[in-house]
Parts: C-alpha cells; sequence; structure tokens
C-alpha cells in the first residue's frame, strides 16, 4: 500500500510540475534562453573649447584650441586632427608620444607632443570653423565644430549694414528709463548698440546693470551681452554700450532686464 501511495504522488508530482516540459520552461532547454544583448560600441565624443588671451581674437594672435575633454566610452582616444577652416590642418598622436635613441652611448627619451591641445595663428580677418575630430583604438572617429570670428588689429572704415538691426525694450522701466533712439556704430572692432538710460526714481543706486540677448533671423539667442553703470543718481542720464560679436548673424537685440544696486 505505503508502494502504491508512493507510485501515486510520483505520477501526480509529474504531471504538475512536468505538463509541458517543467515548470522552469519547455523540454528544450535552448529554445529559452535570451540571446545575450550585445550594446552598440560608442563613437568617441570630441569637445573642445578655445581663447587666445584676449576678449577679441585679433589677426595674428595666436589661438589655444583645447581638446583634452574629449573622450571615449569605451576605450581611449589614440589620434586627433584639428581642421582649422581656413585650408590648413594638423593631425597626429592625441597625447604626449615619443622614441628612444642612443646618444652619446646613452639611449635618451625624445618627447613629442600630442595634438590634444594646439596653439595656431590666423592672418586674415574673417568667420572660421574649426572642426575637431578624434579617433579611438578601433578606429571610430568623433567630431564636432565650433564657428567664431578673427577680426582686424586696427579699427575698421564705417561699415553700412546689410540689415536692419532690431531693437526691443522688454525690461521694466520704471526705475531706469531706456530712450528708443539708438546708434549702430559700425566703426570700431567690434559693433556696438548705444543708447541712453535715465534714473527716473527718487533712489540713488550704486549700479545699474543692463541685460541685453542678441538673436537671429530665427529668434535663437546667439549671445548675452551686459552694461554696467555706475553711481547713478535720481535724473541722472547715463550712455551704455551693448557689444555685438555676432555682428553678421545679429538680427534682434532685446533688452530683458535692467537689475538695480
Amino acid at each position: 500500500m505505503k508502494r502504491m501511495k508512493l507510485v501515486m504522488l510520483a505520477i501526480l508530482a509529474a504531471a504538475i510540475f512536468f505538463p509541458f516540459g517543467g515548470c522552469l520552461g519547455p523540454l528544450d532547454p535552448i529554445a529559452d534562453i535570451d540571446d545575450p544583448v550585445v550594446p552598440a560600441l560608442a563613437i568617441p565624443v570630441a569637445s573642445f573649447s578655445y581663447y587666445c588671451g584676449e576678449e577679441l581674437i585679433l589677426v595674428g594672435s595666436e589661438v589655444c584650441f583645447d581638446g583634452s575633454d574629449s573622450y571615449d566610452p569605451n576605450g581611449e582616444i589614440v589620434w586627433g586632427k584639428w581642421e582649422f577652416g581656413d585650408g590648413e590642418e594638423i593631425e597626429g598622436n592625441w597625447t604626449l608620444d615619443g622614441f628612444w635613441v642612443w646618444e652619446n652611448e646613452e639611449r635618451e627619451w625624445v618627447e613629442l607632443a600630442g595634438v590634444a591641445v594646439v596653439d595656431y595663428p590666423y592672418s586674415e580677418p574673417g568667420r572660421y570653423t574649426v572642426k575637431l575630430t578624434v579617433w579611438n583604438e578601433n578606429g571610430d572617429p568623433g567630431s564636432t565644430s565650433h564657428t567664431f570670428v578673427v577680426r582686424a588689429d586696427t579699427p575698421q572704415p564705417p561699415v553700412v549694414p546689410d540689415h536692419e538691426i532690431e531693437v526691443l525694450v522688454t525690461a521694466d522701466k520704471s526705475e531706469i528709463y531706456i530712450a528708443e533712439e539708438y546708434e549702430i556704430d559700425t566703426t570700431s572692432l567690434l559693433w556696438a548698440l548705444v543708447g541712453t538710460a535715465t534714473n527716473v526714481s527718487t533712489q540713488t543706486f550704486s549700479s545699474v546693470v543692463i541685460n541685453a540677448r542678441m538673436l537671429n533671423s530665427g529668434g535663437a539667442v546667439i549671445e548675452n551681452e551686459i552694461d554696467i553703470l555706475w553711481d547713478v543718481t535720481p535724473g541722472a542720464v547715463h550712455e551704455f554700450t551693448l557689444w555685438i560679436f555676432e555682428e553678421d548673424r545679429v538680427e534682434t537685440i532685446e533688452i530683458y532686464e535692467i537689475e538695480t544696486y
């Protein structure tokens, strides 16, 4: 009897746990195993900044291009190439490299500079688009680019703008009134919006900050600019200047905030 019960229990267990090949899956042990997911290889991320030690990039001054923030998610960057927008380019090992030489029967290491950080001078004024391309050890490339203006090192004759620059004042003018008469000065290295601000309040402000943004034809912000007025007494009229760095792209200048301190 006990043996009969054990046989019945075994049959019942088999019916419960293996009706379709078992509770852990079908009889085919391979059919229910997911194929391993192989992540797509990410390409290198190119990134760089540039500066020349001055507020403006002038003809003849060396511009430092620093691409050391570039990286590769799966490895390392081994090669880089700079295209400076004037037909010239530099490429080579990304980081410092070198080789051994024999000098006076002694072995010395000769270091070669990499191209992660380079200096480059421009000989002509104009707008230049600089492109950086980096490669990892697998030969996968990644690139990015920036556009900037190189200016002549002397003031230029007055230039007639090829389009009208609209000026909007959306800031609160209850304390500082911005006159609706402006001048676009094109005689200096930079174009500039010149206007006047009047303290129409009864307070004296140690400083007044005029905040503006430069917009292109699509309404996108190209850059932000400020001017600071000092010791603004009641009734005083002050001239302010807002520099226009991207003159050939700016369509609208919006004075959107006036801060008083």
